[in-house]
């Protein structure tokens, strides 16, 4: 029924035999549990068992966190993508912030692409500096540093639109958006 059991609390075999006694995982950080269960035939005998629960881990896609609608630069300006103005990219993995990530900027239109440093960054494709493709592998912590602050800096006297394509591979799983 939705009530969380603790020490001590009793369930019958008619709640097993309905599906109402469930086991939910809540430490992400663990992958294995282990609880007591004690089992009484209403009299006086009681058996205990240890039951050992392993977790198989899960790696969900990435979730890649970008400004929703239309982010817009006036004639010779540039759009600085940052936690400033609320525009900033932000790649999220379910992996800690020392795995490694994969990313790739192309853009469709007339513009580069520059990210705000490089520290920790190995380019795969492009420098860093003025690219219209820039494929970077970096840890989760290095590539989020480098993409607040990202520079799209429209060609001169360009006009219309702008479209920045960003692919995340956490080196299992890929995001696409």
């Amino acid at each position: 029924n939705g009530t969380l059991l603790g020490v001590g609390d009793t369930f019958t075999q008619a709640d097993i035999n309905l599906g109402s006694v469930t086991y939910t995982h809540t430490d992400p950080d663990r992958i294995a549990d282990v609880f007591s269960l004690s089992a009484t035939d209403g009299g006086v005998r009681t058996a205990v068992v240890q039951v050992a629960v392993t977790i198989d881990l899960v790696n969900d896609a990435p979730i890649l966190t970008v400004p929703t609608g239309i982010v817009a630069a006036t004639e010779g300006g540039t759009v600085v993508f940052s936690d400033a103005d609320g525009t900033r990219i932000v790649i999220a993995d379910d992996a800690d912030a020392a795995a490694l990530v994969v990313v790739r900027l192309s853009l469709e239109g007339d513009a580069l692409l520059t990210l705000s440093g490089i520290d920790g960054l190995e380019f795969i494709e492009g420098t860093g500096v003025n690219d219209r493709v820039l494929i970077i592998r970096g840890t989760l912590a290095d590539v989020n540093g480098a993409l607040d602050g990202l520079m799209l800096v429209p060609a001169e006297n360009a006009f219309g639109l702008v479209r920045l394509q960003i692919e995340v591979n956490d080196l299992d799983l890929s995001l696409i958006h």
